[in-house]
């Protein structure tokens, strides 16, 4: 009896090298449920941020500071707050102060029309 082997799911992700940005890029293997950061932010705001915006050529991380005074001190050096944000207390309307939706209006936008 012959019976098929399973093959694994394709866990490559595409990244392109500094030099080559405009070649076909190049996978690296995905490391399980783990997805790099720059992926993630493309995926959901649409945006590459290792695209470069002076030359488009593709960049690549360096180091990642985690140390908080270090964090801290960059921050000041560059006169932004150090902090989290202040709380602002909410300042919109109750669930029971909002006008009634007409009837039948359930999207923002139409829904897109049935290709059949």
């Amino acid at each position: 009896m012959v019976v098929p082997v399973a093959q694994p799911p394709d866990t490559r992700v595409a990244v392109s090298s500094p030099e080559h940005h405009d070649s076909v890029p190049a996978t690296v293997p995905r490391r399980g449920r783990w997805t790099p950061w720059a992926e993630l932010l493309k995926r959901v705001f649409l945006v590459d941020v290792l695209v470069c915006p002076t030359c488009a050529g593709r960049m690549r991380i360096l180091a990642a500071i985690l140390d908080k005074n270090s964090i801290q001190a960059i921050l000041r050096h560059c006169g932004l707050p150090t902090g989290p944000p202040a709380i602002v207390p909410f300042r919109g309307r109750r669930s029971s102060e909002l006008p009634e939706a007409p009837p039948g209006d359930f999207f923002a936008d139409p829904p897109a029309p049935d290709e059949t």
